[in-house]
């Protein structure tokens, strides 16, 4: 057969897509000669890869029971049963092949070969790596095998040893296609897109009609903040990859991040009708719903992305961000909250049994090695506190260590690295690479930025790779993990009565959890705006995630309690139609002139400080209160109005307000919360005090001591050393 011209030609014909000109030389051949075993086989070859499956089988299973002895018969049996789904069948025939190899080097390996496939159908991935381990090591020049090898490393979620592997077969041959779309694959798994996009690139102009392998190109893109790039290939594919539910995730990413929430939000939708129970897509969907303040559309979504994702490496991510979207549910208990957190360990599968030994110096008194790690070490609320602590650590007490798996740097990341001791980027690397950077650093103290949040660490540290874990100012509230040991707070978030609801120790600062820095917001203090409008204006620039029917009713009643008075409401895409539509209905419903509303996209820090200016009184959101917006609102002399709640995210602005000395605006219930703004706002005469003392009350207080809360904080520090040294 392998000599016969015609066979051969028909074989090319085959290979090249030619199948109906292949299938006129069979014909021919059929008349000439009759159906001829050699022709017979080649004709199965052609009827499988029509797709004619069973065809293929009938004929190589009549070959086999006339030809029983015949290798090559049997493997090609065994692998079309495999291609149709008989995997026992086809696992029958394999195992023969094997046992009757030992004689037969070349048959053996294409045997077990066939083996390691059937192992990756039935996801016995472990299996298959040993598999292939074995066979490398018989032949270490064969690519197809050390080709095998690397996709085993890779679903075994070993992806830097699959990308070596990868690359031996690219050093030997630098065109070979399937090596370069599988190290873009196994970079992005990774979480490496930089080098994702390079393999990307390389791909031929004839594979870009593999839908598959663009959508995850444009998932690289999209993850590289390219998001002009991810938009352009989507519009070069054709029109079948609109049928395609990748498309839409891609497409409503896309509109995500150039604020099109509404759009986006349709994209997703609009995937999910393409398939059952996209565990991707529902995340994306509710978190795209909680973007525009429809939590408990979003709370029903995340259900189901939970329940779809149990089983696989998604699902401790969305486990995670359906927890962030849970502090912003109204209608869920603090107890049942922190019951939901507590189950967080079991998803991720952290170890039952924590690291007792460390090799680190257990000197008392000597200098700590503090280890700060976030996706967020940029401009961002977590970015700004943290920066102004490292500036400010005592560097005869304490060594910095600062780790970012952000993808991007800016003005704030180089003021972390210009005065951390060290720096470390993590970008693209897993969980067990993580570890054994922090674990060579001999790291003390490993101070968690992120907690639920996006980009988070959390399996990492579920390992407990340090003496010791302290989570703090990322997240609002308990991890829910044992490995974590340290919550820092201060009494106003979690005093003695609400211990309960955290799994951590808490460390409480003697005065706030962070510390405002006010060298951004370097505006001065307007007058009051009342004065020259003849009205009183109450305003809030918080995330819209924070702006449920609920607060926006209570902020109704003010509105009717207070004749004239205006709202203004300010944050990123709040502007939108979509969003504005939202908010809008509930003071139209409650009668209130829309007028009266000023509901406006955000802008950059600068602008947002100079919409202060033109407002008299901030109301706080809750079950999420405001943080870093109250602190603004504060300095640039605005009374922050808030009523604190059981949940650490509810005491935000508590907190601030107490540490700023501005008591007076503390609620007691919500009856109170509406009392408060509306007595503010017809005391003009107070109001105007409040907005020339403010300024000089908060620049005096602990809310603003930046070099008092670094001291506290590294004093907090030595007591949680001290604390593991002792063994309590």
């Amino acid at each position: 057969m392998a000599f016969d011209p015609f066979l051969l030609r028909a074989q090319s014909l085959i290979h090249a897509g030619l199948f109906d000109d292949a299938r006129k030389i069979y014909d021919n051949l059929i008349q000439e000669r009759g159906e001829t075993a050699e022709l017979r086989y080649s004709i199965s070859f052609l009827e499988q890869k029509l797709g004619n499956r069973k065809k293929a089988i009938k004929i190589l299973k009549a070959l086999t029971a006339e030809f029983p002895t015949n290798n090559d018969y049997l493997y090609d049996l065994a692998f079309t049963q495999l291609l149709d789904g008989k995997i026992g069948a086809a696992e029958k025939i394999c195992q023969g092949l094997i046992a009757q190899s030992t004689d037969n080097p070349s048959l053996y390996i294409k045997s077990r070969r066939l083996l390691g496939q059937i192992l990756l159908v039935r996801q016995k991935y472990q299996e298959r790596f040993l598999l292939c381990k074995e066979l490398i090591e018989l032949d270490p020049s064969n690519l197809d095998l050390r080709q095998d090898y690397g996709i085993a490393l890779k679903d075994i979620k070993l992806y830097a040893e699959a990308v070596n592997e990868f690359a031996v077969i690219l050093e030997k041959n630098p065109e070979h296609e399937e090596a370069i779309v599988l190290s873009a694959i196994a970079h992005q798994d990774n979480g490496n897109h930089l080098e994702a996009i390079k393999f990307f690139d390389m791909i031929k102009a004839e594979e870009e009609n593999d839908l598959n392998i663009a959508f995850r190109q444009c998932h690289s893109y999209l993850q590289l903040s390219r998001h002009e790039d991810a938009y352009s290939l989507l519009m070069k594919l054709p029109k079948s990859a609109k049928k395609m539910a990748p498309y839409w995730l891609n497409l409503g990413n896309i509109m995500n991040a150039r604020k099109k929430t509404g759009e986006a939000i349709k994209c997703f939708r609009r995937g999910r009708k393409l398939t059952q129970k996209d565990y991707i897509l529902d995340n994306n969907l509710a978190l795209a719903l909680v973007t525009v303040g429809r939590i408990d559309e979003a709370v029903r979504v995340f259900k189901s992305a939970i329940k779809g994702a149990t089983g696989t490496s998604s699902l401790p991510a969305i486990y995670s961000n359906a927890l962030f979207c849970f502090q912003y549910w109204p209608k869920i208990t603090a107890q049942k909250l922190s019951k939901m957190h507590l189950e967080y360990e079991t998803l991720i599968g952290a170890p039952a049994i924590l690291p007792q030994k460390y090799d680190n110096d257990r000197s008392r008194d000597r200098p700590l090695r503090i280890g700060y790690i976030s996706d967020d070490l940029v401009n961002h609320p977590v970015g700004f506190f943290v920066s102004s602590v490292i500036i400010r650590h005592d560097r005869s007490a304490v060594e910095s260590f600062c780790y970012s798996s952000k993808i991007y740097e800016d003005f704030i990341t180089y003021k972390i690295k210009s005065n951390a001791h060290h720096w470390r980027r993590i970008v693209g690397l897993g969980p067990d690479e993580v570890k054994a950077i922090v674990q060579r650093d001999k790291i003390d103290i490993l101070v968690d930025l992120s907690g639920h949040t996006a980009g988070n660490h959390l399996k990492m540290m579920s390992e407990k790779p340090v003496p010791v874990q302290a989570t703090w100012a990322g997240y609002v509230g308990t991890t829910g993990m044992k490995a974590m040991d340290w919550l820092i707070a201060d009494r106003f978030h979690v005093p003695p009565e609400l211990e309960y609801l955290h799994r951590e120790k808490i460390w409480r600062m003697p005065h706030g959890y962070i510390c405002f820095d006010p060298s951004t917001a370097m505006l001065p203090v307007s007058p009051l705006p009342a004065l020259s409008n003849g009205f009183v204006t109450f305003c809030s620039f918080n995330n819209p995630n924070k702006l449920n029917e609920g607060i926006l009713n209570v902020w109704a009643e003010i509105l009717l309690r207070v004749p004239n008075s205006r709202l203004r409401l300010r944050y990123g895409s709040l502007g939108e139609p979509y969003q504005f539509k939202r908010v809008a209905k509930v003071f139209i419903d409650r009668g209130i002139d829309p007028a009266r509303l000023q509901i406006e996209n955000g802008g950059d820090g600068t602008s947002m400080y100079r919409a202060y200016q033109q407002c008299d009184i901030a109301l706080d959101t809750s079950p999420y209160s405001g943080g870093l917006t109250t602190c603004e609102a504060l300095w640039l002399g605005l009374p922050v109005v808030t009523f604190p709640g059981e949940r650490f995210a509810s005491r935000h602005s508590f907190s601030h307000v107490s540490n700023a000395g501005l008591t007076e605006t503390i609620a007691n219930s919500w009856e109170n919360y509406v009392d408060i703004a509306v007595n503010l706002a017809e005391d003009i005469p107070h109001l105007t005090e409040i907005r020339g003392s403010l300024r000089a009350m908060i620049a005096s207080s602990p809310l603003c001591d930046a070099d008092l809360f670094v001291r506290d904080l590294e004093s907090g520090f030595r007591h949680m050393w001290h604390d593991w040294l002792d063994g309590r």
